[in-house]
């Protein structure tokens, strides 16, 4: 299933959610694909009552394996890389 969504940012966000994301503004369609793919397909999922979790941890375990599939391309990222401030990116 295709989806198509649009997201208003400011110029200014769109740079700021870049150098978040190290990239570039023209970059930030391809980069958050992968975002919106793991967030949809939580979303499904849980509405469709095959992921519902009774813990918060559970959750949290299943969202970031959304992530390294959707967004890591299959690698799990190194501590730093979840963990770093905008600042220190």
């Amino acid at each position: 299933m295709t989806i198509s969504a649009e997201v208003r940012l400011s110029p200014q966000e769109q740079d700021l959610l870049a150098g978040i994301l190290h990239t570039s503004v023209e970059e930030l369609d391809a980069i958050l694909r992968g975002y919106a793919t793991a967030a949809l397909e939580e979303y499904c999922r849980m509405a469709l009552g095959q992921k519902v979790f009774t813990r918060v941890q559970d959750m949290k375990e299943y969202r970031l394996y959304l992530l390294i599939k959707e967004v890591f391309q299959n690698r799990i990222p190194d501590d730093q890389k979840i963990t770093d401030s905008p600042e220190k990116r």
